[in-house]
């Protein structure tokens, strides 16, 4: 399976390369990652890319709109300074590299099973609870939505809410 990193493509699946999610983890140390095999990494890559693409209310406009994946982005300003329309900023690669790895491990988005309601009796008192759960039980990335708060709307760590 090949990937297509092509900013802006109409067939993008993967905001970062092997090569470049390769150099990203060689420098800090990421083993797990070296010893995955490319097959894996590129599968690792498309669901960290479609994580994060998906999960995040990003500020701006969408460069094409006929583009498969939200960045490239035009009126975006980081740190007071316009980013140029035709590329991926580092943060958003620096992200999908994070979840990649964590992609290795198993799955980033699970399904949320509702809360378990225990019951329990003793004499005339019953007492009903649920474990606590964060976040309604989704998984949250700290380092993740820290690098890309400043390109989401609304601040860091925003995420698309959806009416259920």
């Amino acid at each position: 399976m090949a990937i297509d990193t092509n900013p802006g493509s109409q067939t993008a699946d993967s905001f970062v390369s092997v090569a470049e999610a390769d150099a990203y983890h060689a420098k800090r140390g990421n083993s797990a990652w070296a010893a995955a095999v490319t097959a894996t990494k590129e599968g690792a890559l498309v669901r960290a890319s479609g994580f994060v693409d998906a999960e995040y209310a990003w500020k701006g406009i969408r460069r094409t709109s006929t583009q498969a994946l939200s960045w490239p982005r035009y009126d975006v300003v980081l740190d007071g300074y316009p980013l140029l329309p035709d590329i991926i900023p580092a943060r958003v690669k620096d992200a999908v590299c994070e979840l990649a790895l964590k992609a290795l491990a198993g799955d980033i988005a699970p399904d949320v099973l509702p809360d378990v309601v225990i019951e329990t009796t003793v004499g005339p008192i019953t007492k009903k609870y649920a474990p606590a759960k964060q976040n309604g039980g989704q998984k949250r990335y700290a380092y993740v939505d820290s690098l890309l708060g400043p390109l989401v709307s609304g601040g860091s760590g925003q995420i698309k809410l959806v009416r259920g």
